[in-house]
């Protein structure tokens, strides 16, 4: 049994490509319509609306090959490279996010028992610098310290 989904895709594309301008259509080869009539599930009500264009991601990926491949012009084409290109990229990014988000991050014990010891065996979700303040008693001894020194250094 064939994929439902190709199917309704196919009678998606078949109705759309009917709709085209004459010059448009006469640039599409019979074979490739005869195929999408042969395999277009006629049984799906599917009518083209130029005002609400919805249909499946499939319909569009094969409406955009045939408009690829025989209806735009030079120009077009390369506008269509590069938004491809961009979208794989950008799919190469979240990938890559992913698989580093996934990844877990090797961490070395530290020799000494610092406090610091245990903020760094807790897993680190993002590679923020971590600030460290000193506690209230020890900014107040070294203001003092630090005002007293004013005075001495005369």
């Amino acid at each position: 049994m064939e994929d439902i989904d190709f199917r309704n895709s196919c009678q998606e594309v078949y109705q759309v490509l009917y709709s085209l301008r004459l010059k448009d259509f006469i640039k599409i080869p019979q074979a490739v319509i005869e195929y999408i009539d042969s395999y277009r599930n006629k049984d799906y009500e599917y009518i083209f609306d130029t005002q609400n264009q919805q249909y499946s991601e499939l319909t569009a990926s094969i409406l955009l090959a045939i408009y690829y491949d025989y209806i735009a012009d030079d120009k077009t084409k390369k506008l269509l490279e590069d938004i491809v290109e961009l979208k794989q990229k950008e799919i190469s990014i979240k990938e890559n996010m992913q698989e580093k988000k996934e990844e877990p991050v090797p961490q070395e014990p530290l020799q000494d028992s610092s406090p610091i010891k245990e903020q760094v065996s807790q897993p680190v979700q993002e590679n923020y610098p971590v600030l460290y303040k000193e506690n209230f008693f020890t900014r107040i001894i070294s203001k003092i310290k630090e005002f007293f020194s004013i005075f001495t250094k005369k």
